[in-house]
């Protein structure tokens, strides 16, 4: 009786050990797993943990801006995102972390990424204002045919932003906001700037150049020619004083001086083209001022020189300022987009259970085995007869575990958590003042509860079921006991058995 007594308390004294080592550690982002999210199949490259924070990692575009990271239950009707909780993050170049706090096991889940709209996305949303705003002049003279076409053509714009996926009537996009709520916003926000870029340019003030001669022009192109001097593109100086050249469409910035072909052509709301080809007007018609400064120095058709280069210097001007007022209210549309609430955000859906069925926690122990040591205790007449057996059993969790999880990192310590059913047999022969064990001597039935004090150890108590002289009899019991898969050379079969 000593020498059990003496490995009784050996045993609980061990216990206590790895109680108080588990009850010491500290949550830690360092000690976190991290799982990579493939960015084209939205898979993870392991399976996600339940009861323990980890990091996911995902590639991302270098020139995107992260505003917020949310994560919320899978729904693919939720677009009001209640409920969802926001996410750290970190970014790095071309990855994103994010910092997953515990989830629960089984639990299917979105994450929300909101980026500022910029770069790609906010080119797309602009030139889809042009085209809107564009197809307002020609709506009543569209046919059928050309209707479709043009809600195809929006449709494909539309897809590109990222967080307005494609919507069909009045179907709302993943970030609240309908077609007539924008319709509406780009009409009482946007289409005065827009409209802005063709009434306010400085056409009046562009001069006409087709009184010149273009037998004078030829001859200054000639002798200059033969003093060193060179035009980049002679046919675009003669298509300035050409009758049928339209000076206000290059001056608008939709047609581009020296253009051979329509390529260059844009619509009037095409706001980056339009700077763009007057940019390159502007350009070509600095070298057509130095080209006339160098005729006037060498005295070549001297008049017609100083004349063409003053009406180039103003035409030039014009541009200018029209480029600058295009530019202007460019920068003004852009700010309109990123200060509106429902607009300035990408609401982008990277990964969840509703695209991969992989994005779901895993689903833990719900059976765990065990081995221990528990006290029976046996009355007859009044007195307490103490017997010591090493018992196996099966623990019926209330709620999934995982035991390779210390109760300090558990975000769940509830009662159920940590508490379970146990069903088992001791090991080795009651007797003891006419006590025995239930079956063939050898075998008693222990039912009680169990509670966790740490990832793998356990105490409880409860009932058994044994003889007294041939008569099945209940006692009491205490025990100590720890997780069979916690050793080491049963553990990879408890795995495969229990997980």
């Amino acid at each position: 009786m000593k020498v059990r007594l003496s490995k009784y308390v050996l045993i609980s004294v061990v216990a206590l050990l790895i109680n108080f080592n588990s009850l010491s550690q500290s949550v830690s982002w360092s000690e976190a797993p991290i799982i990579k999210i493939d960015s084209v199949l939205r898979r993870p490259d392991s399976q996600i943990p339940f009861d323990r924070i980890f990091i996911l990692q995902m590639d991302i575009d270098s020139t995107a801006v992260i505003e917020s990271v949310m994560i919320g239950k899978a729904s693919p009707t939720d677009i009001s995102l209640k409920g969802f909780a926001n996410v750290r993050f970190e970014k790095h170049k071309t990855t994103l972390y994010l910092f997953m706090e515990a989830l629960t096991p089984t639990q299917e889940f979105n994450i929300y990424i909101f980026k500022r709209l910029a770069g790609k996305e906010l080119a797309s949303l602009i030139k889809l204002n042009a085209k809107v705003l564009q197809k307002e002049g020609a709506d009543h003279a569209l046919d059928s045919t050309a209707k479709d076409a043009f809600v195809n053509e929006y449709f494909a714009l539309f897809d590109q932003i990222e967080h307005l996926p494609r919507i069909n009537g009045e179907q709302q996009s993943s970030n609240g906001v309908t077609f007539k709520e924008y319709k509406q916003f780009l009409d009482d926000k946007l289409g005065s700037h827009y409209r802005a870029t063709i009434s306010e340019l400085e056409i009046k003030t562009i001069p006409i150049f087709h009184d010149f001669d273009p037998k004078d022009i030829k001859e200054i192109l000639l002798t200059s020619n033969s003093y060193g001097l060179k035009v980049q593109n002679t046919n675009s100086l003669f298509q300035l004083i050409d009758k049928a050249t339209d000076l206000t469409s290059i001056a608008k910035g939709v047609h581009m001086l020296g253009a051979l072909d329509h390529k260059t052509n844009c619509s009037e709301f095409e706001l980056d083209r339009r700077t763009t080809n007057l940019a390159k007007s502007i350009s070509l018609l600095s070298d057509f001022i130095e080209f006339f400064k160098a005729a006037v120095h060498l005295e070549i058709k001297e008049k017609v020189s100083i004349e063409m280069e003053s009406r180039l210097t103003k035409l030039k001007e014009a541009l200018e300022n029209n480029k600058k007022l295009i530019d202007k209210k460019a920068e003004e549309i852009n700010d309109l987009v990123t200060n509106n609430s429902k607009i300035r955000y990408g609401n982008w859906v990277f990964a969840g259970s509703n695209i991969n069925p992989n994005i779901i926690t895993s689903s833990g122990y719900k059976f765990t085995p065990e081995i221990g040591i528990a006290t029976v205790l046996g009355y007859d007449h009044g007195t307490c007869y103490p017997m010591y057996n090493y018992y196996v059993g099966v623990n019926f969790n209330f709620l999934p575990i995982d035991n390779t999880i210390r109760l300090k990192k558990l975000p769940n310590k509830s009662f159920k958590k940590k508490a379970s059913v146990l069903l088992g047999v001791t090991m080795n022969k009651i007797q003891t003042a006419g006590f025995s064990d239930l079956v063939n001597n050898s075998y008693s039935l222990l039912l009680g509860l169990n509670y966790r004090t740490s990832s793998v150890w356990r105490w409880g108590l409860g009932s058994v079921i044994m003889q007294k002289n041939s008569s099945i009899v209940p006692g009491f019991y205490i025990s100590t006991s720890i997780d069979i898969g916690f050793l080491g050379g049963v553990s990879s079969v408890t795995d495969k058995i229990f997980k």
